[in-house]
């Protein structure tokens, strides 16, 4: 549903997928795009609220707060295909020509799989996709989480931004990536809570991670007794707000409401909510640490492989204040004792992707540089696509539009390569070049075969 004003950092869907609300002004909306990282402007009339500042209290997301509510997708195969050509026209390959339309996908998921931890004993992992700006890292983020969910894996991404996410702060950096948490039959507005049901509902034992206060623990035992006791509907949502680490619901009001007649002043039966991160700074970064390795733990309990997190646009950190960018090298610090086993925290089946902008190491992220050396880690460099590449690709997204459409055309090369020399006349730099290539030759398609919307495909 469509707010009144929908407010900035506002997470909505829209027909280019998730997406972060930057701005709005005369019915029009300024959005980043989740999978992408890429911004553009759409109508406000194309935006659906997911979560925002106050959705938690006010109901804002869905009509029905029931967890597992679906979200709205197409399920006929040419409603997909004209919202992947919509995509194209904005210069982005979404999820669902993903496979098909990224260049050398062999060659990358033979080694996205070889990092992920069912290859390794299940220990957890780190690895770096690097490469100079416009080398396409965010799709190839993309292709991997595609990989990894194809191979059981739940996947959750974060764009850093320095604004709305930042390793600086945890807290908000953890309810950023439980909410585009995705995964085989997982497609909600509370996916983690309906991670941890699939956990209770296969009767998965909780997670011990610690053992004074537990706070993965506490917070499954409690769901454990929202489904026993039939409170799910009228309370699920507080604990989804707590698993995600929403700011909106603090633990106290939460148990307040699930256990109004039991004394907090002590655990009750093993029984509490607990928020993930807590109130002293110094220990966020171990304790945003641990809600992943606990989320992960039970995700294997609802049948998953584990969990596969990408983590994009690392080089914005570097241009935070010094006192932010201590609190992200506290982070970096606890992720990499976790990764070096420097905790006493269990071995989970997760696995971290990072992107930055460099080349063959050339570009010096010493924080980076020493987590990726104490994990023992491996890169994965990108280069920016060849000529040939984009003629290659041009052919590929020239049998996907006639195919959507219903066309009896064959590939005309005279389309991409009048696109490619427009290209080399224009002022781009190679940071651009493919996603400008992706636009004006489907903008090509168009005008040649007749104005998009209106295909009939007869």
């Amino acid at each position: 549903m469509i707010p009144t004003t929908i407010p900035v950092g506002a997470r909505v869907d829209t027909k280019l997928g998730p997406a972060i609300v930057l701005g709005t002004e005369n019915g029009q909306a300024r959005i980043r795009l989740e999978e992408h990282g890429i911004e553009v402007t759409i109508s406000t009339a194309d935006l659906r609220v997911i979560k925002t500042a106050s959705s938690v209290r006010r109901g804002l997301e869905t009509v029905n707060r029931r967890p597992g509510w679906k979200r709205e997708e197409p399920a006929d195969p040419r409603q997909i295909g004209l919202r992947t050509i919509e995509a194209l026209r904005f210069g982005l390959v979404p999820a669902a020509a993903i496979e098909r339309l990224t260049i050398g996908f062999a060659a990358l998921k033979a080694w996205a799989s070889s990092r992920l931890p069912h290859g390794h004993d299940g220990e957890p992992l780190v690895s770096e996709i690097l490469g100079p700006f416009g080398t396409g890292k965010s799709h190839t983020m993309a292709a991997i989480r595609h990989i990894a969910r194809e191979k059981g894996y739940l996947t959750a991404h974060a764009e850093v931004d320095g604004r709305f996410i930042s390793l600086s702060d945890p807290a908000r950096l953890l309810f950023a990536l439980c909410s585009n948490l995705a995964g085989r039959d997982l497609d909600s507005t509370t996916p983690i809570l309906d991670v941890y049901l699939k956990a209770v509902e296969r009767q998965g034992k909780a997670p011990r991670l610690f053992a004074n206060i537990d706070r993965i623990g506490d917070n499954y035992r409690t769901v454990q007794y929202l489904v026993e006791n039939d409170l799910l509907d009228e309370h699920g949502h507080l604990m989804d707000a707590i698993l995600s680490s929403s700011n909106e619901v603090t633990a106290n009001e939460a148990n307040r409401a699930i256990y109004p007649h039991k004394d907090l002043s002590a655990v009750w039966n093993g029984t509490l909510v607990r928020s993930l991160i807590g109130k002293r700074v110094a220990d966020r970064p171990k304790d945003f640490i641990a809600a992943l390795v606990g989320h992960t733990l039970v995700a294997e309990q609802a049948g998953y492989s584990g969990l596969v997190i990408t983590i994009d646009e690392f080089e914005v950190e570097y241009g935070l204040p010094p006192d932010r960018f201590q609190r992200i090298q506290s982070l970096l610090g606890a992720l990499s004792d976790y990764l070096a086993g420097d905790t006493e925290l269990p071995d989970a089946p997760i696995a971290f992707f990072i992107a930055s902008v460099r080349s063959n190491m050339k570009v010096g992220y010493p924080e980076l540089d020493e987590l990726l050396s104490r994990a023992n880690a491996d890169s994965y460099e990108l280069e920016p696509l060849s000529t040939p590449h984009l003629r290659e690709l041009g052919e590929k997204i020239h049998g996907l539009y006639t195919e959507v459409y219903g066309l009896d055309a064959k590939f005309d090369a005279r389309f991409v390569e009048r696109t490619l020399a427009a290209l080399e006349v224009s002022d781009l730099d190679d940071s651009g070049r493919t996603r400008a290539f992706v636009k004006r030759y489907v903008a090509a398609l168009d005008s040649h075969y007749g104005p998009g919307p209106n295909h009939t495909g007869a």
